[in-house]
C-alpha cells in the first residue's frame, strides 16, 4: 500500500511539472499510464504524454513511441513510423532505441536486410548499456550472422545481458553451459542458468528443466 501511495504521488508530481511544460516530467508521466502504475496501462494517455515529451525533443518519449507503433499498443500497427521514431531516438544516443533500429536492419523490417549494419548498432548499443542489444549481438555472433562465429564473444555478451537484467539471457546462458558453446560444458551450471530464467517466468527455462 505504501509502494502504491508512493508511486501515486510520484504521478501526481509528474502531472504538476508536465502541465508546466517539462519534457522529462512528461516522459516519466507517460511512462506511468504506459506500465499502469495506477491500475491498468491506459495506451492513449501514454501515447498522449510520449508525444508532447517527443515535440519537446525526449529521446526516451521517441524510443517509447517506436515500440508502440512497432506492437500496436494504443495504435495500428505501423512498422515504418516505428523505425521513424527509433530513429529520431537513436540519434540523440538512446540506447534501446540503437538496438531496435538494429533489430529492423536485422530482420529486413521497413529496411533492406542488413546484417553489417545491424551488427554496427547493436555494437553502438551494447557500449551505451543496452541489455537486449547485447543478447541480440551474442545472437549473430552465434548464428555467424554477418560475419565469423565468435561462441566466445556470444558467451561473455550473454553473461553481460543477464547482468543487465534481461531474464532471457539467463535461460540461453543454461542453454551454452549445457551444450559447451562458448564455454566448458556444465550441467550444473546450465541447471542453475535455467532455474534462474525459470524463476523469472522464462517458459522455455520451464521447459528446459523439465526436459534435463
Amino acid at each position: 500500500l505504501g509502494v502504491e501511495a508512493d508511486e501515486a504521488r510520484a504521478q501526481d508530481y509528474f502531472r504538476q511539472a508536465a502541465e508546466k511544460g517539462l519534457a522529462l516530467a512528461m516522459a516519466n508521466l507517460g511512462d506511468g499510464y504506459f506500465n499502469g502504475i495506477s491500475g491498468a496501462p491506459d495506451y492513449g494517455k501514454a501515447l498522449e504524454w510520449f508525444r508532447k515529451a517527443s515535440e519537446k525533443g525526449s529521446d526516451f518519449a521517441d524510443s517509447r513511441l517506436g515500440w508502440m507503433y512497432q506492437n500496436g499498443l494504443g495504435v495500428e500497427t505501423d512498422l515504418t513510423k516505428a523505425l521513424e521514431f527509433y530513429l529520431r531516438a537513436a540519434n540523440q544516443g538512446n540506447a534501446e532505441a540503437t538496438n531496435s533500429v538494429g533489430f529492423f536492419n536485422e530482420n529486413g523490417m521497413v529496411v533492406p536486410q542488413d546484417f553489417d549494419r545491424a551488427r554496427t548498432l547493436y555494437e553502438k548499443a551494447v557500449e551505451a548499456g543496452s541489455a537486449s542489444a547485447m543478447a541480440n549481438l551474442a545472437s549473430m555472433l552465434y548464428d555467424g550472422r554477418g560475419g565469423e562465429k565468435n561462441l566466445k564473444r556470444a558467451a561473455e555478451l550473454l553473461h553481460m545481458s543477464a547482468e543487465h537484467g534481461n531474464n532471457l539471457a539467463l535461460n540461453s546462458l543454461g542453454w551454452i553451459y549445457e551444450h559447451g558453446e562458448g564455454v566448458d560444458q556444465d550441467y550444473a551450471a546450465a541447471l542453475g542458468w535455467y532455474r534462474k530464467a525459470a524463476d523469472a517466468g522464462v517458459a522455455q527455462a520451464m521447459f528446459n528443466l523439465g526436459r534435463l
